[in-house]
């Protein structure tokens, strides 16, 4: 990362990551039993723990659009033992997931072929992705297009620009 080879940005854990952290034992309702996706994952911190705390949900899908955070991702899911509910893919905000066999990402990133069925999530999870405002319709277009009709976007986000050094 110090080379500038890669974007840091998914290879750190991020305040918003942290507090949600702490909001998870009071997010019940919105995991047991529920299809979950993480938005731009990075470390995978959010989706390893909701898969820890709640064993109960159906499925947990990590998602990011950097092979390297993808890689990680996929290495602190491995080295958590998450269950084998919980598979990491790739995924560019804008776009959504085709409906496809969830298998674990094999290195180089996992694609699923161009279906033309994509899948639904009853709950998305997002920490600090709102640091880039261009990206903000993409996000939301892959919020909107990937929740079910009644499903919910957990969002826990801190803007940078407002942190002090110590915790940026």
């Amino acid at each position: 990362l110090s080379w500038g080879v890669n974007d840091a940005t998914g290879h750190k854990i991020w305040l918003g990551a942290k507090l949600f952290l702490h909001a998870i034992p009071k997010l019940e309702s919105y995991f047991s039993g529920k299809l979950v996706m993480e938005l731009g994952s990075g470390t995978g911190l959010a989706g390893i723990a909701v898969d820890k705390v709640y064993p109960s949900i159906q499925s947990m899908v990590l998602t990011d659009a950097s092979d390297s955070a993808l890689a990680l991702c996929q290495r602190n899911c491995d080295n958590n033992q998450v269950s084998a509910k919980a598979h990491v893919r790739k995924l560019c905000w804008g776009d959504t997931l085709a409906l496809c066999p969830a298998t674990k990402m094999e290195t180089g990133g996992e694609t699923c072929g161009t279906s033309e069925t994509t899948e639904s999530f009853d709950t998305i999870i997002a920490t600090d992705v709102l640091y880039d405002i261009n990206m903000w319709k993409p996000i939301l277009e892959t919020v909107t297009r990937s929740l079910k009709e009644k499903g919910a976007l957990i969002l826990s986000h801190v803007p940078r620009a407002a942190l002090p050094a110590e915790f940026a």
